[in-house]
């Protein structure tokens, strides 16, 4: 693990290596002048408020002037001198003047004059200077006395980037010899001292040239026509301390120089004041400082080190947010850098070599991050199908049973089933019935052709015209169907039917639909295990072959939907259990509910989603909050099991089991298996089946020890009858008779006890066929008068029950035989007339049992009562209609309900029911 770590270092320390030598390599071939100087031109633009002295004065004269001799240009040099200019200097030679005029010129020292290059043949000037590839030459001088030399400099057109000027000669070469250019010798005269040690190391073999500061427009440049000047319009303070630099105008019909100006003002110069741009640069003292390829190098070396240590703490997503911020940081230390310390950065090249280690380090991490998915896929593939157990779809004993199953299903007459295999396009047979792949043509196996086509857009059953399979002597209709994993053809299936036995389409649709999508699946982890195994054997496949070359995000997708499916069997399993269930995780709050708990929770009022575990512990046990926390601290510390039995009770009661317990993720650890706590697993078991059984047979047991020791007696006095002496023979015969009944009556008894005792009860069930069971007719009272005792309350109607100790077990269910009671009593409520009783009687007669149910109220006629009891025409209140579906029950209990009414009096029903003891 370190050796990779410490390679992938290494690597990136190459790379930043890397990126540095290029940048420099390519900056020595001039490959990003084009970018440097439109930065350049960009930070021109964007200087603020310059406030260096304008230290120039142009003057622009016609063209026509310059041959005018003395009379112009004496005049204008002595005017000058006389207005105490600094210096004053001409950028090309006047003509036709005298020897005065530079005889004064030099008596007067800060005169300069300008020297044109004259070519024989027009080269670039940026090209270095070979011997014999030209003839150069200065402009020739005048004749001039030996005490009247000049001084001049040398003037030639500024160099350019794609026809853009943007710097200035220092010096030129001309035959072996240097000399400095017109701005630079009237630079250091004015300024009383060389400009700077470079300027004089200019060498033989190339020149040098500074960059032109075109901030100061020449809108802000003091400018003055000679015309003006000769007139006598020169005033002393506009002249003096400057240095006056003297031009011809270009004509009109002449383009000017492309300089950044162009591209910021529309405004293209002339020549003389682009000496005098040059000249104010210089006399600024603003020549920009600029780094030698050996500094870049050093400087894009430590700035490629820097960011990539900052890089290798960063994620994927942040380090674009950084590199962004870097290189504004570039822009903005180099616009720094420029205004105000004179200095320009090679900012392109710095803005591109951040780039490309941003680049650099996003293809590694992407690469590494890609890796790594790779290898989590093929695990969590492998995984995945070591839990569905994929080696169970290779074997032939499972697609036997699939063909086996699917011929009984469907009634199938043939079916053979192909597999799709990737890079392959012929069918490669799986199983068959009663057919085989030689049935199928060898031009019809093709997957590329009709009618594979055609059914895999269907997508669903492809009713074949041509059959697929040979014909038999069995007429017959053949379906070809594709079978699918995730939207990808992973086999087909060909099957035919007997066409005499056409079935349902609907049914058969859905039928083929239902098998053919489990088919999918099957084939899709057989193809996964095959892979696997081919992996286990070539280990480099697990990486570079996986899914036989798939996409990776489609294997991805594919893993992931078979876990998503494996995933919603186990959720449905759970949601759909008939178990009401709760899943907690270690901190009590609830993950899942299932629909049974849902509709539990609905019933009797819970809230199992905003409840925690403890909580809902509490709320259904009605325990206290320090029991609560002492079980919750069993199950979750101690992995202990809390089982508890509750009764929830709301319109009904149902009594449950509470079973608490820890679940578990086991886990393979270093070749052990750990069980790593996942949350708590709550359970409600409904008993109350097994409770109901349980208090019929105490009723039972109570009723029949009472029953037989009252009869125990009978027999006891019927057996002192028989031996005694004084009992005739007719007197013993009779109590022999009614010994023999009671005995008889007895065994009946005991039958009836174990049929019902053996019978599986349901309390609430409407269709079970053990709907009828002994059940205590008192509490079915109690429970009736609770239900009705508000709607009692509102009407001022007092309920009064008169019911023995001691009754017989009557044949209903308990829950329904409430209902029933209750649906009586509303309707009695409903008529009975305020401050009034209603009573209950209850009576035991021909084994039955009679419920007497009366008031005092207002009454209905009593063919309308007895039609809204039995007449189902007729429109009736809600109340009848609870009455009409306790009918129902009364009928399949053997039992019966009668009523009666009278206007003013009230109403009175009888209710009987069949006795069990």
């Amino acid at each position: 693990m370190w050796k990779k770590k410490w390679l992938a270092k290494l690597s990136a320390l190459f790379y930043a290596l890397l990126i540095a030598v290029g940048i420099t390599v390519l900056n020595f071939f001039d490959t990003f002048t084009v970018l440097d100087e439109w930065a350049y031109d960009v930070f021109e633009r964007l200087t603020l408020n310059p406030e260096a002295p304008d230290q120039v004065l142009l003057v622009k004269a016609a063209p026509k002037t310059q041959d005018q001799g003395d009379k112009t240009w004496l005049t204008l040099l002595n005017t000058l001198e006389a207005k105490k200019a600094k210096q004053i200097v001409f950028t090309f030679m006047p003509k036709r003047v005298s020897s005065d005029f530079y005889c004064k010129a030099h008596q007067y020292g800060n005169v300069f004059f300008a020297r044109s290059i004259q070519r024989d043949v027009q080269i670039s000037q940026n090209a270095p200077l070979q011997k014999g590839e030209t003839e150069i030459a200065l402009e020739p001088l005048p004749k001039l006395p030996v005490d009247c030399q000049i001084q001049f400099g040398v003037v030639d057109i500024p160099p350019h980037t794609h026809g853009i000027h943007r710097q200035q000669h220092l010096a030129f070469n001309i035959k072996g010899e240097s000399y400095l250019a017109l701005e630079v010798l009237a630079a250091e005269h004015f300024l009383g001292k060389p400009l700077s040690a470079f300027v004089h190391s200019a060498t033989l073999e190339q020149e040098a040239d500074y960059r032109v500061h075109f901030a100061k427009g020449l809108d802000e440049f003091p400018q003055l026509k000679l015309k003006r000047i000769l007139a006598g319009g020169l005033v002393s303070e506009l002249v003096e301390q400057r240095s006056v630099i003297i031009g011809l105008a270009h004509p009109s019909n002449l383009p000017g120089l492309h300089t950044p100006l162009a591209m910021t003002r529309n405004l293209m110069i002339s020549m003389p004041e682009y000496h005098a741009l040059a000249l104010n640069t210089l006399l600024n003292e603003k020549h920009i400082t600029t780094f030698t390829l050996q500094v870049e190098f050093v400087l894009f070396l430590i700035l490629m080190f820097l960011n990539l240590l900052i890089y290798q703490r960063l994620t994927i997503h942040k380090t674009l947010r950084v590199t962004l911020s870097v290189m504004g940081i570039y822009v903005i230390l180099a616009w720094l850098l420029y205004h105000q310390a004179l200095i320009w950065l090679p900012l392109v090249e710095m803005l591109i070599a951040q780039s490309l280690l941003y680049l650099f380090d996003f293809q590694h991490k992407s690469l590494t991050s890609d890796k790594a998915l790779r290898e989590t896929l093929v695990e969590m593939s492998f995984k995945i199908e070591d839990r569905v157990n994929s080696e169970s779809y290779v074997t032939d004993e499972y697609w036997a049973q699939v063909i086996v199953m699917s011929h009984d299903l469907l009634d199938l007459t043939r079916l053979i089933i192909l597999e799709w295999q990737p890079n392959h396009a012929h069918a490669n047979e799986i199983n068959a019935l009663h057919c085989s792949l030689a049935d199928i043509d060898k031009a019809q196996r093709r997957y590329n052709k009709k009618p594979y086509t055609t059914a895999i857009k269907k997508k669903g059953a492809l009713h074949l015209k041509q059959p697929l399979l040979k014909p038999t002597e069995v007429a017959e209709e053949q379906y070809l169907m594709p079978l699918f994993f995730d939207d990808e053809v992973q086999g087909f299936w060909v099957l035919a039917i007997e066409t005499a036995k056409q079935p349902n389409p609907t049914r058969f649709d859905i039928g083929i639909k239902d098998l053919a999508l489990q088919m999918g699946k099957s084939l899709y982890h057989r193809q996964q295990w095959l892979l696997r195994h081919q992996a286990d054997q070539k280990r480099l496949m697990r990486y570079f072959h996986f899914e036989s070359g798939a996409l990776l995000h489609k294997a991805l997708h594919k893993s992931i939907t078979a876990l998503e499916h494996r995933l919603s069997v186990l959720e449905n399993l759970m949601n759909d259990s008939e178990t009401p269930t709760i899943l907690y995780d270690v901190f009590g709050g609830a993950i899942q509910v299932n629909q049974s708990m849902n509709a539990l929770s609905h019933i009797f009022g819970l809230t199992p989603h905003k409840m925690s575990a403890l909580g809902f512990m509490m709320e259904i046990s009605q325990m206290e909050m320090e029991t609560a926390q002492e079980y919750f601290r069993h199950i979750l510390l101690e992995q202990g099991k809390i089982v508890q039995q509750v009764k929830l009770s709301a319109s009904i009661e149902r009594v449950y089991i509470l079973n608490m317990q820890l679940f578990y993720y086991h886990e393979k650890s270093e070749g052990s298996e750990q069980a790593i706590k996942q949350g708590v697993l709550c359970q409600l078991f409904d008993v109350t089946q097994m409770k109901l059984q349980s208090s019929l047979k105490e009723q039972v047991a109570e009723r029949l020890i009472f029953q037989f020791r009252n009869d125990m007696q009978s027999i006891l006095m019927a057996s002192q009858l028989l031996t005694s002496d004084k009992t005739g023979e007719s007197e013993k015969e009779m109590v022999g008779g009614i010994l023999q009944n009671k005995v008889n009556s007895h065994l009946n008894i005991l039958n009836e006890v174990e049929t019902q005792l053996n019978a599986e009860l349901d309390a609430t069930s409407t269709t079970s066929q053990f709907e009828t069971y002994p059940v205590d007719p008192k509490e079915a009272v109690s429970e009736a008068m609770k239900n009705v005792a508000e709607a009692a309350v509102e009407r001022q109607v007092k309920l009064q029950s008169h019911i023995p100790d001691l009754v017989s077990l009557v044949f209903a269910a308990p829950n329904a035989l409430t209902s029933v009671i209750s649906s009586i009593l509303a309707l009695l409520i409903e008529d009975a007339v305020s401050n009034t009783d209603i009573t209950i009687d209850m009576i035991e007669r021909d084994n039955s049992l009679i419920y007497h149910l009366k008031n005092s109220g207002f009454g209905i006629p009593n063919e309308r009562l007895q039609d809204y009891l039995f007449n189902s025409e007729v429109e009736i209140s809600e109340t009848f209609k609870a009455i009409h579906v306790g009918l129902k029950w009364l009928k399949r209990w053997e039992g019966s309900l009668t009523g009666e009414s009278q206007v003013g009096q009230g109403m009175s029903f009888e209710l009987r029911l069949r006795s069990f003891i």
